[in-house]
């Protein structure tokens, strides 16, 4: 079974409630994980992204992201009454430890992917409990060249907590822009899918590409549309269908021999035998 991550992101517009509304619209639409997105010091964050800050992205991060710690507590015990996986972008290493006891896997985003401090901190959190070998650290690759590819792959592709995400870092991502063939290429784990909402089929299309993760971006019909994660975000009947085609191109691909050829056996011709060909 494809593991499907609704990534809440922002889309709770910095607002417990609404958080709360995503989680259950998330359940609803048959997801296994829900992700948010959270950083201690929205102007370490900015500061970080480069022209982040200078852009205006502080106080975006500010609003949306820098909420207060405790909720993660209230939004685990939400997602565990569901059966969900509680999940959390960490953008700081600072904050890695803080998230820790809530997050059954962290995520790195594309713009971390270098940061090897943040990387290897992770890491430390997901072994500190050395009977938990299913914890994962969720690796997106947006932006990632060849080269730099090369170089994640010699420090962590034989780690086997590390998941690395096909990803195109762009918001959203047009059709045609999708690269699918990368999973394959690269012998990726999974996609973390930016394209425009209302494509709902492209998580199906990752999978027969060969993902086993699929993250994708959800927001409330009561999202604020001024959000900047709204226009790339499912409203939560786009991502029951987005999950209901995952699990149509599952069934596709995984079913064991089909027994509905048995009735046409009778009208084979020959049969091989293991006898030498005259062309031999």
């Amino acid at each position: 079974m494809t593991y499907v991550i609704a990534e809440a992101g922002a889309c709770g517009d910095g607002d417990l409630a609404k958080m709360v509304e995503q989680v259950d619209a998330c359940a609803d639409a048959g997801v296994d994980a829900v992700k948010f997105q959270w950083t201690s010091d929205a102007t370490a964050m900015a500061r970080r992204r480069g022209s982040a800050a200078v852009d205006g992205y502080e106080e975006i991060y500010k609003r949306y992201l820098q909420w207060s710690p405790e909720w993660h507590d209230h939004l685990l015990a939400c997602c565990k009454e569901l059966d969900l996986d509680y999940l959390c972008s960490v953008y700081l290493p600072e904050d890695v430890k803080e998230i820790a006891p809530f997050v059954r896997h962290f995520k790195v985003s594309s713009f971390e992917t270098q940061d090897r401090v943040l990387l290897e901190a992770v890491l430390d959190e997901i072994y500190v409990d050395v009977d938990d070998d299913d914890r994962w650290m969720l690796l997106s690759l947006g932006m990632v060249t060849d080269l730099e590819w090369d170089m994640l792959r010699m420090h962590y592709a034989s780690i086997p907590s590390v998941k690395f995400l096909h990803c195109i870092s762009a918001y959203p991502v047009p059709f045609d822009a999708m690269c699918l063939c990368t999973i394959n290429r690269r012998s990726l784990d999974g996609f973390s899918d930016h394209t425009a909402p209302e494509l709902t089929m492209t998580g199906g299309l990752a999978v027969a590409a060969g993902a086993t993760i699929i993250e994708a971006h959800m927001r409330l019909d009561t999202t604020d549309d001024k959000n900047p994660d709204a226009p790339h975000a499912m409203t939560p009947t786009q991502l029951t269908d987005y999950v209901q085609r995952i699990r149509m191109v599952e069934r596709g691909m995984f079913t064991r021999k089909p027994q509905c050829e048995d009735q046409m056996r009778k009208y084979r011709v020959g049969e091989l035998d293991g006898t030498s060909s005259s062309y031999d």
